[in-house]
């Protein structure tokens, strides 16, 4: 929360409210879920996102990706950036 709070005031990019432990690199998203509910992520930019574990396209053209996160769970999608 301290640094989601920091990163906000200096005007950094943030991946969503701090609660879950998301590890972002490159064109991939690692998303390991703490807190259940609705939970959504902004993107680096308009991106096709895909769900890893399911091989399905989860969105395409969006700035915003919605999980409904279930506490414990992991999600990894992939992304593509259309610059």
């Amino acid at each position: 929360t301290l640094l989601n709070s920091v990163a906000k005031s200096a005007g950094a990019y943030r991946t969503g409210k701090p609660g879950h432990n998301i590890v972002m690199n490159g064109n991939f998203v690692s998303i390991h879920c703490i807190i259940p509910g609705k939970y959504k992520v902004q993107l680096p930019g308009y991106c096709k996102v895909t769900n890893l574990s399911t091989g399905k396209h989860v969105t395409s053209g969006t700035r915003r990706l919605t999980i409904d996160a279930v506490a414990g769970t992991t999600y990894w999608f992939a992304l593509e950036i259309k610059e």
